[in-house]
């Protein structure tokens, strides 16, 4: 890769020339102004700053009746899709549905009563711990309650703030 090298003594060489952006467009429309770069940076480093998004202190996931017993319903919890699943009447689970080894969506398997990730065998139980396969991390799971007529998923306790 070639970088630019600077037109005078006091120019630096810019960093979208320095990692060899836009590789196909000419040396002058490749740089990126030094009060553009900062801006970025200081963006970048704003929002690692403030850490992930936080969840919202609780969701309703379902409506009761809406999942049968023995069944699962994807939902969305802020940022997260997560997974609903009525074990047996009146007892319900919910974890992070993405795999922790490779990001798929893991499916809940009513036979087996576990959660499963068809990308690499990964197994979980309903509690979303690890049971087998490659994952090394447990599924991120939430507290369920049901009020009334709906079922409520809630931040753990550690996530609160």
């Amino acid at each position: 890769m070639r970088v630019r090298q600077p037109r005078s003594q006091h120019e630096k060489p810019c960093l979208r020339s320095v990692i060899g952006y836009n590789a196909g467009m000419s040396d002058s429309k490749r740089e990126i102004p030094r009060r553009r770069l900062l801006q970025l940076v200081v963006g970048s480093a704003a929002a690692a700053a403030c850490g992930p998004p936080q969840l919202p202190r609780q969701v309703v996931a379902a409506q009761v009746g809406e999942v049968a017993p023995g069944s699962s319903k994807k939902f969305r919890y802020g940022h997260v899709l997560a997974l609903l699943v009525h074990a047996t009447p009146g007892r319900y689970y919910a974890v992070a549905a993405d795999c922790t080894h490779g990001r798929c969506t893991v499916e809940f398997r009513s036979q087996q009563r576990d959660l499963f990730c068809p990308c690499h065998d990964g197994r979980f139980d309903l509690q979303g711990r690890i049971v087998g396969g490659p994952p090394v991390v447990p599924l991120q799971s939430f507290p369920v309650r049901v009020e009334e007529d709906q079922v409520i998923v809630s931040r753990p306790e550690s996530a609160a703030g």
